[in-house]
Order: structure tokens, then C-alpha cells, then sequence
């Protein structure tokens, strides 16, 4: 299994459009019409990995071309670290282990990593398969009591924050699953593991894919131009 964030991970993702930025595909210009910045900025990045040259994709040439494209804060770094204890304390609520998940490549372009699976059952029994599993832990502790209070259910999630739920979406796409589990995570707060599931949602998916299915056309029309 490749662990995320190692290098043969971030090779693996390189160039393709990754679920944790599927919502930036739906920004569009104003009047609703082709990319918005946002959306072109995305674009302009991914082509810009396939551009890269081959004595760049491994040991100290990648780790160079890393240093110069990662983007670090103190949100992510948190994240990073509590993503292990958030894990544990959403196995200790179900009851059963949530396994950790590699990069799922959703089609020739498109991909994305969860933060887990777990198997998980239908009320009379029957297995449902591996459900992917995505986990937040927010770095400021007034955005979890937020998320406490405005998440109540996995459609919630949509209105909250719209490019989290573009992400649990691509894991379903990813998974070929029904629903995906939100979870946030604060181990300060009292309350301190928040979960929904979030159910598929095929129109937004049809979006996704189309937008998808555009960008790249254009990242090709960038790198051929």
C-alpha cells in the first residue's frame, strides 16, 4: 500500500484532478458560463504537472519540485497530525476498524484519496462493501463548534462547505459506493467526534464529471498549444 503524503503517493496523484479540489471545477465565470478563476487556476496547475520532465519525477529532483509546489499552514499541519486520532475515535464509535485508503483513480484524469474505509452492512445484515471515510480536523476551534451546530445531516454538508462535499463525492465515484462518512474531529471540545453520512448525490456528480471531462480537454489543449 502507498501511504499518503509519501512521494510515490504525490507521483501517483501527479496530473490528474483530485477529489479534495473537485469543487473548484464547479467555479464558473460570472453569468455561470465556462471556468472562473478559481476553476482556471486548478487547470493551470494540472497541466503544469504533466508538464513536468521525467529527471523530476524521482529523489532529489521531485523533492525539489515539491518543496517549490506544497503548500503549507498551520490548518494543514493540524489536520496532518489528529488525523490518526480522529480515526481511533471514530473506530471506538463504530464499533469496528476503519481501515486506511490508498489513491483510487476514478477515471483516466480524475482520482482521489480517502482518509479510510470501513465495511459496513445494511439494516438486515447484508454487507454493503467498503464505505470511504473522510476526515476534518479543524485548526480553529470556533469552525468545529460551527460545523457542530450547521451539520446535522450529510446534505448539510453541501451548504457548509461545498468543496468537502465535491470530495466525499468523489469518493463515492472513487469507491463505486452509496455513501461516504464525513467526519470532524476536535479532541479539545467536549463533543469531540462529529459524523454524518453523506449519500450519493448523482447530480452533482454528473456535474463533477462533465466539468471534469472539460478541464481536461483544455489542460490538453495547453500542454499541445
Amino acid at each position: 500500500m502507498i501511504e499518503q503524503r509519501t512521494n510515490e503517493w504525490y507521483i501517483q496523484r501527479l496530473g490528474m484532478f483530485t477529489a479534495s479540489k473537485f469543487g473548484k471545477l464547479l467555479n464558473t465565470k460570472r453569468g455561470g458560463v465556462g471556468f472562473g478563476d478559481t476553476a482556471m487556476a486548478y487547470i493551470y496547475e494540472v497541466a503544469a504537472e504533466r508538464q513536468l520532465k521525467k529527471q523530476f519525477l524521482s529523489g532529489d529532483g521531485f523533492e525539489l519540485y515539491l518543496s517549490r509546489t506544497e503548500k503549507k499552514s498551520k490548518s494543514l499541519q493540524w489536520g496532518n497530525d489528529y488525523e490518526d486520532m480522529a480515526r481511533e475515535a471514530f473506530e471506538c464509535i463504530l464499533g469496528k476498524s476503519v481501515e486506511k485508503a490508498e489513491f483510487t483513480k476514478i477515471n483516466d484524469y480524475m482520482g482521489g484519496s480517502p482518509d479510510g474505509k470501513r465495511d459496513a452492512v445494511n439494516p438486515d445484515g447484508t454487507s454493503i462493501g467498503k464505505i470511504p471515510v473522510e476526515i476534518k480536523c479543524p485548526y480553529n476551534p470556533a469552525t468545529y463548534s460551527m460545523y457542530q451546530h450547521k451539520i446535522k445531516t450529510g446534505r448539510d454538508l453541501l451548504d457548509v462547505d461545498k468543496d468537502y462535499y465535491c470530495q466525499c463525492m468523489g469518493h463515492i465515484m472513487g469507491s463505486d459506493s452509496s455513501y461516504c462518512d464525513f467526519v470532524a474531529f476536535d479532541f479539545m471540545s467536549k463533543n469531540h467526534v462529529l459524523y454524518v453520512d453523506v449519500q450519493r448525490d448523482d447530480d452533482i456528480i454528473g456535474q463533477l464529471l462533465e466539468r471534469g471531462k472539460m478541464a481536461n480537454e483544455l489542460v490538453e489543449e495547453i500542454i499541445n498549444n
